[in-house]
């Protein structure tokens, strides 16, 4: 399930701001036990794609530039990565 949120999170179904349905309403949509709800949150939260906000719900968070670089580079094909990482030790050599 926190696969599912996770992808409707990155398509930008749930954009930055959005408040995740309770974990019933999720256990209920998705047909799983609400430990199993329960459970998908506390992933995406410990991943940092939601925060908790005690007595008022879970929210999508906005991606940190840190969050943003990473899932571009995941797109990107192994040639293009290993172009990134070269150009990346290159920087890091003194001069």
């Amino acid at each position: 399930m926190a696969d599912v949120l996770r992808g409707d999170i990155t398509a930008g179904v749930l954009a930055p701001g959005d408040q995740l349905p309770s974990e019933r309403v999720l256990a209920e949509t998705h047909s799983v036990a609400r430990n199993t709800a329960r459970e998908a949150v506390r992933i995406l939260t410990d991943e940092g794609l939601v925060t908790a906000v005690h007595g008022k719900g879970v929210y999508v968070r906005k991606p940190s530039v840190h969050d943003r670089l990473h899932r571009m580079v995941d797109r990107l094909t192994e040639e293009q990565a290993e172009t990134v990482r070269a150009f990346a030790v290159r920087l890091a050599e003194p001069e």
